[in-house]
C-alpha cells in the first residue's frame, strides 16, 4: 500500500517516463498523452498540477532498439 506522497511521486515519475518516450511530445500520433490513454488537454493539465514543463523533456527519446548497436549500414 501506497502513502499519498509516494503514489503522487509515482504518478509524476510515469507522466515524466511517458514524456521522454516521446520526445516531449504531448499530443498526436506517438505522443505521451495517447501512450497514457489520456486526452491531450487532460494531460497537459496533470502536467501543471505536478510542476512539469514538457519543453524540459524534448529530445530525450531512447533510440530505437538496435540502431545504436549496429553502427552505419554498408550499401
Amino acid at each position: 500500500v501506497l502513502t499519498e506522497e509516494q503514489r503522487r511521486a509515482r504518478y509524476r515519475q510515469n507522466l515524466v517516463a511517458a514524456l521522454e518516450l516521446a520526445g516531449g511530445k504531448v499530443s498526436g500520433p506517438g505522443g505521451a498523452a495517447e501512450r497514457l490513454g489520456l486526452r491531450p488537454t487532460t494531460f497537459a493539465s496533470r502536467l501543471k498540477a505536478h510542476g512539469i514543463d514538457p519543453r524540459d523533456h524534448r529530445g530525450r527519446a531512447p533510440a530505437p532498439r538496435g540502431s545504436a548497436a549496429r553502427g552505419p549500414r554498408n550499401p
